[in-house]
């Protein structure tokens, strides 16, 4: 990134660093049309179901960036910021997958919490009415969630370059 008097050099970073992120998503995205194509040749398709899984899909790819946005600047090395978003993500990912384990042992509002914060429960209870019918409102809790820690993360990103990039004038 470059350097100007104008301070764009902060924003200029964040939003490539955040337009590299989401490429490879879009990349997947377009790699999976044939399948979209297939299912509705084969009629066994729900458009609100692929909806609210693009919904899940995109907060999550936001949420994703900002993590890693933000371990980037608050960590000194790239290897270290990487360290931080990888196991921020996989606690988001796969520890709030707990309850599930647990069985009867956690309380049911203990359960939804946990696992409103859990993209593929998010995302399973969209489009499947038998998996995860006692929590409700996962998808809504769910975006609710990411899209309020992403703007954190965002944050905290954009202010760590900022006094940095301060710093250096």
């Amino acid at each position: 990134a470059y350097y100007n008097s104008s301070g764009d050099a902060d924003n200029a970073i964040l939003i490539g660093k955040t337009i590299s992120a989401w490429l490879l998503v879009v990349l997947l995205l377009v790699a999976s049309i044939p399948m979209w194509w297939m299912m509705v040749y084969l009629e066994s398709y729900q458009w609100l179901g692929t909806l609210i899984s693009m919904a899940v899909v995109v907060s999550t790819l936001i949420f994703v960036s900002a993590v890693s946005l933000a371990a980037t600047a608050l960590a000194r090395t790239t290897a270290v910021a990487t360290a931080i978003a990888f196991v921020v993500i996989s606690i988001f990912a796969f520890g709030t997958l707990a309850p599930l384990l647990m069985g009867n042992r956690l309380s049911l509002g203990w359960r939804a919490e946990f696992l409103s914060w859990n993209p593929f429960a998010s995302g399973l209870q969209a489009v499947s009415v038998e998996l995860l019918k006692g929590d409700k409102m996962l998808l809504k809790r769910y975006l609710e969630h990411t899209l309020v820690a992403s703007a954190v993360g965002f944050l905290i990103a954009w202010f760590r370059l900022w006094r940095k990039l301060r710093a250096e004038q």
